[in-house]
């Protein structure tokens, strides 16, 4: 049994045998259970003789569970599962770039969990300097509601902008008006901004409608949005300045007190943060 993460397509494969080993048809299908009780019955291609294949989309997770059904010359029923987990978030740079970058031998492993550590911690700590931005993009679709008439919104000659939370795709974004009570409706009147965003490698952060678009919902209208949220790519200058920062973290355990000694200049005090890392995410953080 193997893991995989949400979001991931699952292909799984039958080989229907007979009493005597050899690859035989017949007649197959499979049901599949999610681990919120869903059932699926995906659709079952034969790819050769004997052979035959079928996918899902694990979109929870959890243990993913299915059972072949063998009709025909061979009556068989086999079982098989698959563990499927939320991908913790990741880092914006590899492990190999800092060796690297620190002239640590690739094949010398003996200090990469702590290199790993310092990679994830400035990887958070980029995040939080550029105002919560996530620069990765979810797998899948989720949920998030707001208030039109809470959120801040610009006016200008071209119309009503909502702004929103980063989008990294138009893949499944959906955009509804209403509310709980009342129930929910899809609105298309919109366009997405900035205008060529996802080709330039930045998320959508606005939804243009025309003047008084957003406030001719009145204050109990909400507007929910679907969508795959974050950056639909990691920008260069958020790579590089976690690879700066988490090298700077590993040569920090040089100096637990703040302060470095150096044969050249003597004893220096380190600074809370480098000024080429923050040079490199002035422009992605938000104000």
């Amino acid at each position: 049994m193997s893991a995989r993460d949400v979001g991931d397509r699952i292909d799984i494969r039958h080989r229907v045998r007979d009493a005597d080993g050899q690859l035989v048809d017949a007649t197959v299908s499979v049901v599949v259970v999610g681990p919120d009780g869903t059932v699926l019955t995906p659709t079952v291609s034969r790819s050769a003789l004997g052979l035959y294949d079928a996918s899902f989309l694990a979109d929870v997770p959890g243990q993913w569970t299915w059972v072949w059904t063998v009709a025909g010359p061979v009556d068989d029923v086999t079982h098989g599962a698959v563990d499927v987990g939320d991908p913790a978030p990741p880092t914006y740079g590899t492990l190999a770039e800092l060796k690297h970058d620190r002239k640590i031998p690739l094949d010398d492993v003996d200090d990469d969990p702590a290199l790993l550590r310092r990679l994830v911690a400035a990887s958070r700590a980029i995040e939080d300097k550029c105002g919560k931005r996530r620069f990765w993009r979810d797998r899948t679709p989720s949920v998030r509601t707001v208030s039109a008439a809470g959120r801040r919104l610009l006016r200008d000659a071209d119309g009503d902008r909502l702004l929103v939370d980063d989008i990294g795709s138009l893949d499944g974004l959906r955009v509804e008006v209403g509310s709980t009570l009342y129930g929910w409706s899809d609105l298309v009147d919109y366009e997405t901004e900035p205008d060529s965003a996802l080709v330039d490698g930045r998320p959508i952060t606005a939804l243009l409608r025309p003047c008084g678009g957003w406030s001719q919902l009145g204050d109990r209208q909400r507007v929910r949005i679907t969508a795959r949220w974050g950056w639909p790519a990691v920008p260069p200058g958020v790579v590089e300045a976690t690879l700066l920062l988490a090298s700077r973290l590993w040569m920090r355990r040089n100096s637990p007190e703040g302060v470095l000694g150096s044969a050249d200049w003597g004893t220096v005090r380190v600074s809370r943060m480098d000024p080429d890392v923050e040079a490199l995410i002035r422009e992605y953080a938000l104000e």
